[in-house]
């Protein structure tokens, strides 16, 4: 009996540059000498417009869903915030539901499950099943800035003790150089 090995992601179409750059983001945070108000950002959240949304420790992490035309599209016209979605609750906040996807993700990536399943195995997992919802698939080395509104959901949902979190990351010159954020 011929036994061919199972590829996970044998027929995931590939991501198309401009799918996958940073166009969605709405470029009207500029103050007015048409430069980024970064301290104001970092001070207060004029930006939020979904109310959801808190301080976050760098201006690139401080971004609303509603600045977010990918994000954005996936919501009602009713929608305050992405969090508010049935499908957002499921997808990111539902123990059972993520823990089924750290599971597939052990026998898809071969990573492994550390036991007991943790607060930022929680995070991480939330983290990825929101980018696939909003992006599908980016392949390798592309990551995306979840909006804070989204994050402060995920920390609250899946707190860590300290309240200490890693915040994200770029990605730098080598493959493991970053991380997403936990």
């Amino acid at each position: 009996m011929n036994r061919e090995r199972i590829e996970g992601y044998l027929f995931e179409p590939e991501g198309i540059a401009e799918d996958v750059d940073d166009a969605e983001w709405k470029t009207d945070q500029e103050d007015s000498e048409g430069e980024l108000s970064t301290v104001s950002r970092l001070n207060d959240l004029a930006w939020c417009e979904c109310g959801h949304c808190e301080l976050m420790p760098t201006f690139v992490e401080s971004t609303c869903c509603s600045e977010n035309t990918a994000v954005s599209a996936k919501m009602k016209h009713d929608t305050r915030c992405v969090t508010e979605l049935q499908t957002y609750n499921n997808a990111c906040l539902d123990a059972d539901m993520l823990e089924i996807l750290m599971a597939s993700m052990k026998e898809v990536l071969g990573e492994s499950l550390r036991d007991p399943i943790t607060t930022r195995m929680y995070r991480y997992v939330a983290y990825r099943s929101f980018t696939w919802w909003i992006y599908g698939k980016l392949g390798r080395r592309r990551r995306k800035v979840i909006p804070a509104c989204v994050v402060t959901s995920i920390r609250k949902r899946f707190p860590e003790k300290d309240g200490c979190y890693e915040g994200y990351h770029e990605v730098l010159g080598g493959p493991m150089d970053g991380h997403e954020d936990v």
